[in-house]
């Protein structure tokens, strides 16, 4: 299993988790939902008229965060690299279908969607932390 798989997996057992940006040299979290595991790359996005797009198009550098119910987490640093292929908007429909009702052409809201690349991974279990591989 590669490190993206394992992330996917995590983040998935988990449900909603925590995306943090920074604006103006402040942090900004907010929980998000969407996660995809396409191309073998993990996959989230938010809507392109949220202040998180133009924090994450402003500095790509971002974390991400899942807990368990167990009390551990996975925290994940990395470069967002916006992917707005049409194959990747696609899955993200197939993977989320309530997203046509948030995001779709009578609305005009976008999903912007994001992979990440430079990650650094740790889990946090048992009072240590350790990278996943």
């Amino acid at each position: 299993m590669t490190q993206e798989e394992k992330i996917f997996a995590f983040f998935k057992e988990c449900g909603s988790f925590f995306f943090a940006s920074t604006e103006d040299g402040e942090p900004r979290v907010r929980p998000f939902g969407f996660k995809m595991l396409y191309e073998g790359r993990f996959y989230f996005g938010m809507g392109t008229f949220k202040p998180s797009y133009r924090q994450t198009i402003a500095n790509p550098h971002v974390e991400l965060c899942a807990l368990k119910a167990d009390g551990s987490f996975l925290r994940v640093r990395g470069k967002a690299v916006l992917d707005m292929r049409e194959g990747v908007q696609a899955e993200m429909f197939k993977t989320s279908p309530s997203l046509r009702a948030l995001y779709n052409e009578k609305n005009g809201r976008v999903q912007a969607t994001f992979h990440l690349e430079d990650i650094d991974a740790q889990v946090y279990r048992d009072g240590e932390y350790t990278p996943l591989i």
